[in-house]
């Protein structure tokens, strides 16, 4: 049977790779694309529900209380 050498406790070393060289200078990558109409439609209703939630979040209470009442006795109501 033969131990490796990381069984047998000695020193491992680690090699790093050379340094790379740096990037050409160039125009700048554009990594995203702009948003089609249908995603910028999208994030601004997302946008405008959000903040209709923030300002109701006091009356929210209620409503999300009745409703998890409603989920929890509804086995019982059945």
């Amino acid at each position: 049977m033969s131990t490796s050498p990381i069984a047998s406790g000695a020193a491992v070393t680690a090699v790093s790779a050379p340094p790379s060289p740096p990037a050409p200078p160039g125009p700048p990558v554009r990594r995203l694309q702009a948003p089609t109409p249908r995603v910028a439609l999208l994030i601004g209703a997302i946008v405008v529900i959000g903040v209709i939630f923030y300002m109701a979040r006091g009356s929210l209470g209620p409503f999300v209380l009745g409703l998890v009442l409603i989920y929890v006795m509804d086995p019982a109501v059945e």
